[in-house]
């Protein structure tokens, strides 16, 4: 694992006479920032299946047979069921807007009905990844979002984060108060921005040969998890 600590900082000296300090306060106001890099150990993976047809049922049975086919392998490569959701689901007409005049001036003609699935998977062995993919393509899948990778120990590295953030924060208080002939007291106010969750990342597919796995061609990477923390400190002056 590593750590990194980005340094971004906004710098401002209150001078006695300041509405909310007694008369001789000064204070000096930073921004801390960091982030820890961690490989990920869950991953999850979002996937459509879809299907027209001039016939409602006919489209449903279609869609339903291919969402079999990809629950029967996720079963075989043994994710449990409660890390599948595939209840989301949407039916809708489709329309042929065009030359209504050949039609009487009628309205548009209903040709047909589009049938979509949406399947949602938790994976928590990140070596699946390679045949998941493969085989859920095989087994009908035609719509594939890029896979959001997290990690276990989240609000643990936050929580590891915000300190780094705090601590980086006071040394940048610090450089800004060594300018000013002023070390840097205790904290006045602390507060955390808020920070974002795991967000979408695509595999990294790697060349593949006839002698290399689906698994081995997929590569997770690393994913960093931030914290940044605003610091009002006292500045003091001997």
């Amino acid at each position: 694992m590593r750590h990194s600590i980005g340094l971004l900082a906004l710098f401002m000296l209150l001078l006695p006479g300041a509405a909310a300090l007694a008369a001789d306060a000064r204070v000096v106001v930073v921004e801390g920032s960091a982030s820890i890099s961690v490989d990920p150990d869950l991953a999850y993976l979002s996937m459509g299946i879809q299907a027209r047809d001039p016939d409602v049922k006919a489209a449903s049975a279609d869609v339903a047979r291919r969402v079999a086919k990809l629950l029967a392998f996720t079963r075989e490569l043994g994710v449990p069921d409660k890390d599948v959701s595939s209840a989301a689901a949407e039916v809708r007409p489709e329309f042929d807007w065009d030359n209504p005049a050949s039609r009487g001036g009628k309205g548009p003609r209903l040709i047909g009905y589009v049938v979509r699935r949406q399947i949602s998977i938790r994976l928590e062995d990140l070596e699946l990844i390679g045949r998941l993919t493969e085989g859920a393509l095989e087994a009908g899948v035609n719509d594939l979002s890029n896979a959001i990778f997290d990690t276990s120990r989240r609000d643990e590295l936050e929580r590891e984060a915000l300190t780094l953030a705090v601590a980086d924060a006071r040394l940048r208080a610090a450089a800004l108060a060594g300018g000013d002939e002023a070390r840097v007291g205790a904290a006045r106010r602390l507060s955390a921005q808020r920070s974002g969750g795991p967000r979408p990342q695509a595999m990294m597919r790697a060349a593949e040969s006839m002698s290399v796995s689906a698994d081995q061609t997929y590569q997770t990477g690393q994913i960093r998890i931030e914290a940044r923390v605003n610091a009002e400190f006292d500045l003091i002056t001997d």
